[in-house]
């Protein structure tokens, strides 16, 4: 008597978000975000990691072997990146120095791309155990800014107007594809409901605006196609 074999249909594909919170914070700022992802059929890592003692190198490289489990899941379609102040200068370490092929895209909420003005405010005894502080200088010679381009991933950077963190303009990325400013604290950022619609619009479409479709007429006439009174 031959045994009955049970069909196993193959697990959906699906698209994952991995989201980087910044530094003073952990992974509760950004569970509102991860809420959202997931209601619209993402796969949402909320990634913590330890904002003291701890430089932007060594935490990357911590996140590589999520990435690598990532790359090597079949189910997973691509990586993207959803990440607030320095969770995206993680985001960009790890990207400019790994071999994850499925990386697409990246929002950056409020990132010190060229670095942040607070740290023109010497850190003293404190400059030992916030070495990622160190990194984010504004100096064209900074840690954060001789990072390479990222090319290759499509990215969204939106700033926020009331920021007292991270400049507006030391936000943007030569490469970035687009940039918002938006009404905002830094903090407030991964909270923002105007925040998280622009980040998924631009997971989705590659872009802060939504593709618009065009509406075509039921008909048309042309001038000569219309009576005219004799």
């Amino acid at each position: 008597m031959s045994a009955t074999i049970p069909f196993s249909s193959p697990k959906p594909a699906h698209d994952a978000v991995v989201v980087l919170h910044g530094l003073f914070a952990s992974t509760r700022s950004m569970e509102k975000v991860c809420r959202r992802l997931s209601d619209v059929g993402y796969r949402a890592i909320n990634w913590g990691y330890p904002t003291l003692c701890s430089s932007v190198e060594t935490t990357a490289r911590r996140l590589q072997d999520t990435l690598h489990a990532l790359q090597q899941d079949t189910t997973v379609r691509t990586i993207n990146f959803l990440t607030h102040s320095m969770g995206g200068i993680i985001a960009r370490q790890l990207i400019q120095h790994g071999s994850i092929d499925k990386i697409r895209r990246m929002v950056m909420l409020a990132p010190p791309n060229a670095g942040s003005h607070l740290t023109r405010v010497s850190l003293g005894p404190f400059r030992g155990i916030l070495p990622a502080i160190e990194q984010i200088r504004e100096t064209t010679d900074s840690f954060v800014n001789q990072l390479n381009d990222l090319r290759g991933v499509e990215v969204g950077v939106i700033a926020a107007a009331r920021d007292f963190i991270v400049r507006v303009e030391n936000t943007r990325l030569a490469e970035q594809r687009d940039h918002r400013v938006i009404p905002c604290t830094h903090f407030g950022l991964p909270k923002c409901d105007t925040a998280i619609g622009l980040s998924l619009d631009f997971l989705k479409h590659g872009g802060f605006e939504r593709p618009q479709e065009s509406a075509k007429p039921e008909f048309a006439l042309s001038d000569n196609a219309i009576p005219r009174a004799a």
